[in-house]
């Protein structure tokens, strides 16, 4: 192991995951070397959820109308209680996706790949946040058809926010299941939302 990987596992939490947007393959390398136990997965996710979370308070009081009191509240639940459940289920899925795409990584790699690499991905998410409070939803692309009126900040940065955030995540996902290419770890990531969104549209047709 290289004195970089090994100086970066020391750093604490926070600086550990800025830190991994150097080489983001070599961090997860050393995450999975050094098997942290699941207090600390579940550390890395509950960590993430939280800064995510509170960066997008200003968006969310501003949706709410102004109601900050139900919007704090609820959201502290969620993000605490709720959140977690879905990405242990999500975990699940990409276990199983990753079989589809020739890994074979277990469970708990893939909690770590899916917890560490949602941890590192948060500066993407507060970023984004940030400039959808200060920008508004101005239109950057004005547009009229029948489809679409204009193309509004709020899209495109939602977009770039979506990418890098799919990015970081095949990244660890194709690291995890023995340094695949990275569009096998994108595809193992985009998989689930196929499956999501076919059960939706099945559901809706019922």
């Amino acid at each position: 192991m290289t004195q970089t990987v090994a100086t970066t596992r020391r750093l604490p939490m926070i600086p550990r995951a800025l830190a991994a947007w150097g080489d983001l393959r070599g961090a997860m390398r050393a995450e999975l070397a050094e098997r942290p136990g699941d207090g600390r997965l579940l550390g890395y996710l509950i960590v993430a959820l939280l800064i995510n979370w509170a960066s997008a308070i200003p968006l969310n009081i501003k949706a709410a109308g102004g109601d900050a009191s139900d919007v704090i509240g609820m959201g502290f639940v969620a993000n605490v209680f709720m959140a977690p459940l879905l990405f242990y289920a999500l975990a699940a899925l990409l276990l199983w996706c990753g079989r589809v795409f020739g890994g074979k990584a277990g469970f708990y790699e893939h909690r770590l790949a899916l917890f560490w690499g949602f941890l590192v991905a948060t500066p993407v998410v507060v970023l984004a946040n940030a400039a959808q409070n200060l920008l508004g939803g101005v239109v950057i692309i004005p547009i009229t058809s029948d489809l679409i009126n204009a193309i509004t900040s709020d899209q495109l940065i939602g977009f770039a926010k979506g990418l890098l955030t799919l990015f970081v995540l095949g990244t660890c996902m194709a690291e995890t299941n023995g340094a695949k290419p990275l569009w096998r770890g994108v595809g193992q990531v985009l998989l689930p939302s196929a499956v999501v969104i076919t059960v939706s549209a099945m559901v809706r047709l019922l």
